[in-house]
């Protein structure tokens, strides 16, 4: 998804191409992009403006014009390129390489690769710390996962085992775990990112899990004022751009909208009309992306203003 929810990219292996969704209508925008050869993995950088395609079947990593949908350039990163992710500040995109059991790192200001980065066999997923100093690459052909510290571009330790063959991985978004799922099994094994160890028994999951993806870990807190009827909604950790609605979901009743600051953040205020009774309540903050939270408030008696006689 881009940062702001509006859109989808989909990677076509077999045609060769990305698909675009526009999130809010559920319709494809205009023709599929050509790229390489089965492309596979997609990310798309933190201001929305490039996704990077891992084309496997052979040739560099397409980067294409994210608002136009245009090709607008391509990497060379070597064999087998799979799966793919950008670090939090847009300046690094990881690339795994299935055949070559490595992982190679563009330089996205200069369109650069350094030396591959050595890692398990067969690696078929990347994900990155949120706090952008940890790369963890789930190795299929050797059951565990590896872990690359980014600044300087180094394995840290030995191979996590989980076991099986791990295909897909995803970050808390808290950055306190890690999540991979075993593409050969029916389980998921979880590591705590501060120790680097399995925590506890693999979890119990359908056959052959293939991905892992986490619900937005959004912050929204409500207050009303002095008068007992004007709400406060403060927000954090939405997707930067988004315009939300905001409103008391028991009635229900829109109170307006925002949007969503640069560094994800919101503060809005809203008058609640008399409609509303006085009591609990739940302020309700939807974004078209899907993202959404709640906060609870009381609201007191609505004074009308008095009618005019005169």
């Amino acid at each position: 998804f881009t940062p702001d929810g509006t859109r989808a990219f989909v990677t076509n292996s077999g045609g060769g191409s990305v698909s675009v969704i526009d999130v809010a209508s559920g319709t494809v925008v205009g023709s599929p992009v050509t790229v390489g050869p089965a492309p596979l993995g997609v990310a798309i950088t933190p201001d929305g403006t490039r996704a990077y395609v891992a084309n496997y079947g052979g040739g560099p990593v397409s980067v294409v014009d994210a608002m136009s949908g245009t090709v607008v350039g391509s990497v060379p990163v070597g064999s087998s390129p799979y799966a793919v992710a950008i670090t939090p500040d847009g300046t690094r995109v990881y690339v795994t390489l299935y055949d070559g059991a490595s992982v190679s790192v563009i330089d996205v200001a200069s369109g650069t690769v350094g030396s591959p980065i050595s890692v398990g066999s067969e690696p078929s997923a990347v994900a990155i710390t949120p706090d952008g100093t940890r790369a963890y690459v789930a190795n299929s052909g050797g059951g565990s996962v590896s872990v690359i510290d980014v600044a300087s571009g180094t394995v840290v330790g030995s191979p996590i085992a989980v076991g099986g063959a791990p295909s897909a991985m995803a970050i808390t978004p808290d950055g306190t775990r890690a999540y991979v799922a075993d593409g050969d099994g029916s389980s998921v094994s979880v590591i705590d990112v501060g120790s680097g160890t399995v925590v506890g028994s693999p979890i119990t999951v359908g056959s052959e899990p293939s991905g892992v993806a986490f619900t937005p870990c959004v912050e929204v807190v409500a207050t009303v004022g002095a008068d007992g009827r004007t709400v406060t909604v403060t927000g954090a950790r939405f997707s930067p751009a988004n315009v939300l609605e905001v409103s008391i979901a028991s009635t229900p009743t829109v109170l307006g909208s925002v949007t969503v600051a640069a560094d994800g953040s919101f503060t809005a205020s809203f008058a609640v009309p008399c409609s509303v009774p006085a009591g609990a309540h739940t302020v309700s903050v939807t974004a078209v992306s899907g993202q959404s939270a709640g906060s609870p408030v009381t609201l007191g008696d609505c004074v009308s203003e008095p009618a005019f006689t005169g």
